[in-house]
C-alpha cells in the first residue's frame, strides 16, 4: 500500500514490474490489495506500468484519494472483485489506458458491488480511460467482453 504522508513525500512513485505479481494479498481483508494508492493526493509524476497481476483475492490496482496517477499497460488475470478500482469518487485527473482484465471473479467479502464485479470501476467521470481498455468478466453462465465502444456477451450452455 502506498500511503501519502504529505504531498511532497510521494510525488514520484513509479511501479514498473516485469515479473508477475500473484498471491500478494490477504483473503477477505478490505484494504489489502496488490497495488493500492491510499490517500496519497497529487501523484502526477507517478505511474503503474507494465504489471502482470494474477490470482488475487482482493482487486488488482486500487486508487483512493489520488489524482494525476497514470495506470497503463497492465494485465489483471483471475482477480476477485473490481480489478482496476477507483474507490469513492474523490479521485480525479487519473489516466487508465491500455490495460487488460481477464477472468474477473465475484467476491462476497468486499463491497456489495463486487458480487457482480466490473473490471474497470470508475466512480468519477473526471478521470480518463482511453485507447480501448478491454475487459473480460466471467460470471456464472456468461462471459462478457467490454470495451469503450463494444459490448458482447456469450451465454454458456
Amino acid at each position: 500500500m502506498i500511503v501519502g504522508l504529505s504531498s511532497r513525500s510521494l510525488n514520484q512513485v513509479k511501479i514498473y514490474v516485469a515479473k508477475h505479481l500473484n498471491d500478494l494479498n490477504e483473503l477477505h481483508i478490505p484494504g489489502r490489495y496488490p497495488i493500492h494508492f491510499h490517500l496519497s493526493g497529487d501523484v502526477s509524476k507517478s505511474y503503474v506500468r507494465g504489471c502482470a497481476i494474477h490470482r488475487t483475492f482482493n482487486r488488482a490496482v486500487t486508487l483512493h484519494g489520488v489524482s494525476g496517477l497514470v495506470v497503463e499497460h497492465n494485465v489483471a488475470h483471475d482477480v476477485m472483485g473490481h480489478a482496476f478500482f477507483i474507490e469513492d469518487g474523490i479521485e480525479t485527473g487519473n489516466t487508465i489506458q491500455y490495460n487488460l482484465g481477464v477472468a474477473v471473479r465475484t467476491s462476497s467479502t468486499l463491497l456489495i458491488t463486487d458480487v457482480t464485479p466490473a473490471t474497470f470501476w470508475v466512480t468519477n467521470p473526471n478521470n480518463t480511460s482511453k485507447y480501448d481498455s478491454y475487459a473480460f468478466t466471467i460470471l456464472p453462465n456468461a462471459i462478457s467482453l467490454y470495451s469503450c465502444d463494444l459490448s458482447l456477451t456469450w451465454i454458456l450452455q
